[in-house]
Order: C-alpha cells, then sequence, then structure tokens
C-alpha cells in the first residue's frame, strides 16, 4: 500500500489528531471558565428570595421589554412564585434549588408599587398578566436616564412586607447568599441577578435620534421660561413708564399752579 494511502486512511495522522483532540478539549474548558469569570454585560431581572410568613416566595422584579430605553413604553414587572424546596430543605447555593414553583395569583389586590426617580415618587396599582399567572406590571413610560427604584408595598400571605428594588447602571452584580432580616415575619434568604437602568435614546435607537420627548421638553420650558420673563420685563417697564408720565403731568399741573398763585407786583 502506498504512503498516499495510508495518509488517507489516516494511520500517520490518528497520534496527530489524537494530541489535537485533547488540546482543544483543553481549550474549551478554559473557554468555559472564562466565560463563568465575565459578568453578564446587560442585566434582565433580580430574583430575590423571601421567608414571609412561615413560607419561601421567589420575586423576581425589572423593567418591561427590557433592556429599556428613555421614552420607551416600560414599567415595572414583577413575578412571585412559590420557593421550590429539593429534599425538603431549601439550598439557595444550589442554582436550581430557587427554580420557580406554584405562581402566587392575585396579589394585585393586596400590593402596590412606588415607583421613584430622584425624588420624584408615584404610586401605582400592579395589573395582573393574563397569559403569566402570577406576573403583574405597572407600565409607564420612563422620561429620564436615572437610577430608578421600585418599593413594593402591601400584604402577602396576610403578612406586611415592604421591599425595596433598584436597577444598577454599572450593568454589573454580584449575588448576596447572606440571610438579611427585613421586619419580624420577613427574611431575605438570597439574591441574586439585577436589571439594568434606561439607557439614553440615542444609545438604543437606529437610526440614532438626536433628541428625545424629555429634551424637547425641557427646551419648550426654557423657551417658556424666557418668554414668561421677557413679558414681566415688558409689562415692568411699562408700569414704570406710566408712572414716570404720571409723575410729569403731576409736576406739570403743580407748576401751573404755582405759577397762578405767585405773587403780583403792583405797577405805579
Amino acid at each position: 500500500m502506498s504512503i498516499i494511502h495510508l495518509l488517507l486512511r489516516g494511520h500517520y495522522f490518528s497520534p496527530l489528531f489524537s494530541i489535537m483532540k485533547t488540546r482543544l478539549c483543553g481549550i474549551s474548558f478554559v473557554i468555559a471558565l472564562l466565560a463563568l469569570a465575565i459578568p453578564v454585560a446587560a442585566l434582565a431581572h433580580e430574583h430575590r428570595v423571601y421567608q414571609i410568613g412561615g413560607k419561601e416566595y421567589v420575586f423576581t422584579v425589572g423593567f418591561l421589554n427590557e433592556p429599556v430605553a428613555v421614552d420607551d413604553r416600560a414599567g415595572f414587572s414583577l413575578a412571585v412564585s412559590m420557593s421550590k424546596k429539593v429534599g425538603g430543605d431549601t439550598d439557595h447555593h444550589d442554582e436550581d434549588s430557587d427554580a420557580e414553583g406554584a405562581p402566587v395569583t392575585e396579589l394585585e389586590k393586596t400590593l402596590k408599587v412606588e415607583v421613584s426617580a430622584g425624588s420624584v415618587k408615584k404610586i401605582m396599582d400592579l395589573k395582573a398578566v393574563r397569559e403569566t399567572p402570577g406576573s403583574y406590571e405597572a407600565v409607564f413610560y420612563p422620561s429620564v436616564q436615572t437610577t430608578y427604584t421600585f418599593r413594593i408595598f402591601g400584604t402577602i400571605n396576610a403578612t406586611p412586607i415592604d421591599l425595596v428594588f433598584s436597577c444598577n447602571s454599572s450593568d454589573t452584580v454580584s449575588d448576596d447568599m447572606m440571610e438579611k432580616v427585613v421586619s419580624d415575619s420577613v427574611t431575605q434568604k438570597a439574591k441574586k441577578s439585577g436589571f439594568g437602568c434606561p439607557v439614553s435614546k440615542a444609545e438604543s435607537t437606529f437610526p440614532p435620534v438626536k433628541t428625545t420627548f424629555s429634551e424637547l421638553e425641557e427646551r419648550v420650558q426654557g423657551i417658556e421660561f424666557a418668554q414668561n420673563t421677557t413679558q414681566d420685563e415688558v409689562a415692568s417697564t411699562g408700569s414704570k413708564a406710566v408712572i414716570g408720565i404720571v409723575l410729569g403731568v403731576f409736576g406739570i399741573l403743580l407748576g401751573g399752579v404755582a405759577w397762578l398763585l405767585r405773587p403780583r407786583v403792583m405797577h405805579e
């Protein structure tokens, strides 16, 4: 058999293929480790496990239609389910231990959300998502690029709750598996992932837009302020002119009266 036939049959390449296969497996393993070490660039939703009134619940919080940009139709998104037990106990260090269990419905009757953007706050009702039991939303349009905070308050399992979630503008988060006492009947068992803050319209549109609705509103408000200031100045100037005219006329009248009342000299 010729050497060409042997090469084609792989007798000489078999050791080489074996070495390459081993090196490729090692490279794949390194790539997998690097992928785990690199933080996720785009945040989606934040997951927390709470023990409320003796029962454990999984809260999933974030923005609607993520990633969200300024002036987009978005809003508050909430999903609540029972925490799924593994072997009778919940191991929150196990990635699959907090897998969502039975959805918790009808929370729109007992919970509300307070949305904060800086110092501006608004309390909104929750609306149940029909297609997804245990999911709720409160629609609004983010008008500024800032940190948004969602405060969920009311009752669940006949227990008062007051929970706060905030978006993360850095796109990097760290999990927290330490238990934290929120109140006498509420304990945070675990926290995973997070959700990002709204980005500017220019960063998320194609073709890019130069001006957002909020920026247009700021410009209109600036024009209105300048117009009102000009009107006030004109009104003030007009008032001063009228006062000057009145004083001038009054001075002329006084001068005329003084001239009429002047002492007359008798001529002989």
